[in-house]
């Protein structure tokens, strides 16, 4: 729907598993963001992650599939405290209450 209704400039949909590995996730974001990930570093990756997604007026980034909880910082998503940027909104899908409650 939010696709159809243009609610947002970019959508994107990451599957994360039960097994989630935060370098496979980054890069399927960095993928839907026409960004090439060459750094090893996790931190290197994130704040590239996160430069790119500031950019960006209206985006929304799904992840699927959440088993445990995730550390946005270190996947580089902008959230909660980050003022620097609004226009990221996230949604969280899990089959556990617990692991969205974290």
């Amino acid at each position: 729907r939010a696709k159809l209704e243009h609610l947002f400039d970019v959508i994107i949909m990451v599957d994360v598993t039960q097994a989630p590995n935060k370098n496979t996730i980054q890069s399927s974001i960095s993928e839907q963001l026409g960004l090439k990930l060459q750094e090893e570093s996790l931190l290197v990756r994130a704040a590239r992650v996160s430069a790119r997604l500031k950019m960006l007026t209206r985006v929304l980034v799904i992840l699927d599939d959440i088993w445990s909880r995730l550390d946005m910082e270190e996947l580089g998503i902008p959230f909660g405290s980050d003022r620097q940027h609004h226009g990221c909104k996230i949604l969280l899908t899990s089959r556990s209450i617990s692991a969205c409650n974290q």
